[in-house]
């Protein structure tokens, strides 16, 4: 088969979603991960359905030079959708399972085992939270490489702190039972003077 200069521009055009394209299916894997229940989320598959849809379109109108640029374009922005909404979610997702972790443990142990949790990590996730939340509520959203980088950037970070906080659990485990220990001792002494103190009035 003979590559046309059309068939040329279609593979330079494909070649230009690939990177994104890996990004977007690795987002949408972790994201179903780290989904409570495995469930999967719609949304990102029927928009690569969409991004297939354009690059045939492409193929199909590969005598047109506008055709190709017009169905890339639109191919593209689908491409963005998914990954900006696979990310979105997969740091939604990791904030939550951040939190329900974490939340087991008394501060004091967190501030032992993790000293960066609370002057580091923490502002970092809220600082998430606020970016994401302003980015889904900004009018006329929209979808580009840009957006796309923030969301892979921001969800890339929060698993590494997922990571960590899974290798601080024995540590927050251990230190939680001493926690623990210490409140039920301090319970019983407190029993133990309150008892003698009783008897001391009933002499």
């Amino acid at each position: 088969m003979i590559m046309t200069i059309n068939s040329s521009m279609i593979l330079d055009k494909l070649i230009k979603l690939e990177d994104w394209y890996v990004k977007t299916r690795e987002a949408i894997a972790l994201n179903e991960s780290f989904t409570p229940d495995n469930k999967v989320f719609l949304a990102p598959h029927n928009e690569l359905r969409n991004v297939l849809d354009h690059i045939m379109r492409m193929v199909i109108g590969r005598d047109d030079q506008d055709e190709i640029n017009k169905e890339f374009k639109s191919a593209y922005s689908h491409l963005m959708r998914a990954g900006c909404d696979s990310c979105e979610f997969l740091c939604i997702n990791l904030i939550e399972s951040i939190h329900e972790n974490i939340s087991k443990y008394d501060s004091s142990d967190i501030s032992k085992a993790w000293p960066e949790y609370y002057t580091c990590v923490k502002p970092n996730i809220i600082e998430v939270q606020e970016e994401t939340a302003k980015l889904r509520t900004t009018e006329n959203r929209k979808f580009n490489d840009e957006i796309f980088s923030f969301y892979f950037e921001h969800s890339s970070k929060l698993i590494e702190y997922s990571k960590k906080l899974q290798l601080k659990i024995p540590v927050l485990e251990d230190l939680h039972k001493k926690t623990k220990l210490k409140s039920i001792i301090g319970y019983l002494i407190g029993g133990i003077g309150i008892l003698v103190g009783i008897i001391g009035l009933l002499r």
